[in-house]
Formats: structure tokens, C-alpha cells, sequence
């Protein structure tokens, strides 16, 4: 007998956890800004990442992504791109302007630092500050990985908050690209519920053999 499981092609997941039903039909058209992701090439091995399922509700018009620890000489941006990303003298999302390419670095935090310094100085910065996000916000959304803050927030979450901005939809569009994440952070912490129950089951068992001995 097979010991391989089942896997469901378009989000290359096992069928028991797929998450294609949480998926927009059709892929949302962004209308007032574009997605830029520099993806550090660590990221594309993590199993976690946020970034796919992003991609899976944006179309293909709505967001392009470069990967490497830094943009090559050969690559250009945009002249209306502005760096999402927390800085001292980053603005609120509110006030760019419509048409504007928003770029951001999908990496871990120290990782995302290092990248920083290799982005053009003069590069415009926006960061997303909490107190403007509504009451639809969840802080610490994507506890699989621990953020350093609870301003934090993953690159998944980073985008759909912020095209949410740019898009003026109040929250509703926020809420359709995080439905993928949310159901992956519920099936991870099933799973983790049930190995941890079953641990304590073995650990149960082991104590009452050695009662008995």
C-alpha cells in the first residue's frame, strides 16, 4: 500500500488540508495600486509561508515577484514605488497616492533589515500603523511564527492591509486575502492540539506500565 497522501495540485497542499476553497473566484484585480515582493530565497523552503497564498487571490496583472537578497543592477523600480516598511520617517499609507507600486520584502525580520540597507536611499517609506487598520484588525493573526511586536506582522497580512488601504475597501478586501491565512493557522494548531494530545497519551501509557511493573 501506498504511503504517499493525496496532494491537491493548484495549492500544493494534502487534500485533507487544502485551501482552495478559501480562494477568491476570480483572483482580485487590484484597480489603484500594483504588488511588488523582493522574496528572499530562503523563503521560497518554508512550508509557513504566507506569500503563496497571496498570490493564489491576487491575479497575475496585480503583483510581480523578484527573488534575491537584493535587486540586481539590471532591475529597475518603478518610479512610483514606495517601500512598505517601518522607518522614522515612513508616511501612513493614506496619504499615497493612487497608482503607486508598493513594495515589500518577504524575509524574516533580520533578513528584511540587511535587505533595507541595499534599497535605494532616497526610496519613499510607508509603514502600516495599527490605529488606522479598524476594527477588523487581529493582532499576532499568524502565530505560527512569532513576530517581534505585535506590529509585526506577516508578509501575507503586510499586503492585505495594505492594498486594502490603497483600495479604499474599508476592511472587505483585507478580510478576502486573509481567509487563506486564517485556515492555515486553524489546521496548524488542530494538528499541533492533536500531536500534543497524543504525547500526552503516550506519556499517560508509559506512566501506568511502569505503575504496573
Amino acid at each position: 500500500m501506498s504511503s504517499h497522501r493525496a496532494m491537491c495540485s493548484p495549492c500544493d497542499r494534502p487534500t485533507s488540508v487544502c485551501l482552495c476553497d478559501t480562494f477568491p473566484k476570480p483572483p482580485v484585480q487590484l484597480l489603484r495600486c500594483h504588488v511588488l515582493i523582493l522574496l528572499h530565497p530562503l523563503e521560497r523552503k518554508r512550508k509557513n509561508s504566507t506569500l503563496p497564498l497571496i498570490r493564489r487571490c491576487l491575479d497575475a496583472e496585480s503583483l510581480d515577484v523578484i527573488v534575491g537578497r537584493r535587486l540586481l543592477d539590471s532591475q529597475s523600480l518603478p518610479p512610483n514605488t514606495i517601500l512598505v516598511f517601518p522607518g522614522d520617517n515612513a508616511l501612513s499609507l493614506f496619504e499615497v497616492a493612487p497608482g503607486s507600486t508598493l513594495l515589500f520584502l518577504d524575509a524574516t525580520w533580520d533578513h528584511a533589515k540587511e535587505m533595507v540597507r541595499t534599497l535605494p536611499k532616497d526610496l519613499p517609506r510607508v509603514s502600516l500603523k495599527i490605529s488606522e487598520l479598524g476594527p477588523l484588525f487581529v493582532p499576532r493573526r499568524f502565530d505560527i511564527r512569532t513576530p517581534p511586536t505585535e506590529e509585526c506582522l506577516s508578509t501575507g497580512e503586510c499586503i492585505a492591509w495594505a492594498v486594502d488601504a490603497m483600495e479604499g475597501a474599508q476592511g472587505a478586501l483585507a478580510a478576502t486575502l486573509l481567509r487563506p491565512l486564517d485556515r492555515m493557522v486553524s489546521i496548524w494548531h488542530t494538528a499541533r492540539s492533536l500531536r500534543e494530545e497524543g504525547e500526552a497519551n503516550v506519556t499517560l501509557t508509559t506512566h501506568a506500565q511502569g505503575a504496573i511493573l
